[in-house]
């Protein structure tokens, strides 16, 4: 006859509560392990990896969506196995960038913010953390050939003009 243990083990973040199956029969145990979220979670302030950016954009433009939708167009764009996907999209959700709510039995995931905004905070903390907060690194790059549509263009023009108006406006 089996007994059964369980503890919780907690880490920064994460309670885990573990069962563990204790045979008298058998030299070892088997331990299992269900990740809770910890009740104070919060976003995570740490930058975002590639992969995690790219399934954060992906679940932007389509969701809800299922781990399956996500890793099927992850698979297409970089090769990035199943498993792999549902890794990062279950640690999105732990930091805080990711909602799940179970419909007809699958999980379907969706963003807290907006693709727009994601985009503009993954700018700011590149420009305050790896441009130290100026934006000429940055407008150098543009301006000695990185990519730049004339859409592009007349958006950065649209938006000095808009920068300079506000400045105006508050002297």
């Amino acid at each position: 006859m089996a007994r059964r243990v369980q503890r919780k083990i907690s880490k920064p973040g994460l309670d885990y509560l573990c069962s563990q199956s204790v045979r008298p029969d058998y030299q070892g145990s088997h331990v299992v392990c269900l990740g809770i979220e910890a009740s104070t979670m919060r976003e995570s302030k740490r930058p975002l990896g590639a992969t995690e950016i790219e399934i954060l954009r992906i679940i932007g433009d389509h969701h809800p969506t299922t781990v399956g939708e996500v890793a099927k167009h992850v698979a297409q764009t970089t090769g990035q196995a199943r498993t792999t996907v549902l890794t990062t999209m279950e640690r999105l959700r732990l930091k805080g960038h990711l909602t799940r709510r179970r419909v007809k039995g699958v999980y379907r995931f969706s963003p807290k913010v907006a693709n727009e905004k994601l985009l503009r905070n993954i700018v700011k903390d590149f420009v305050e953390t790896t441009l130290g907060g100026s934006v000429s690194p940055f407008v150098t790059y543009l301006s000695e050939g990185g990519p730049l549509s004339s859409d592009d263009l007349d958006t950065l023009k649209r938006l000095v003009k808009d920068v300079e108006k506000q400045r105006k406006d508050k002297r």
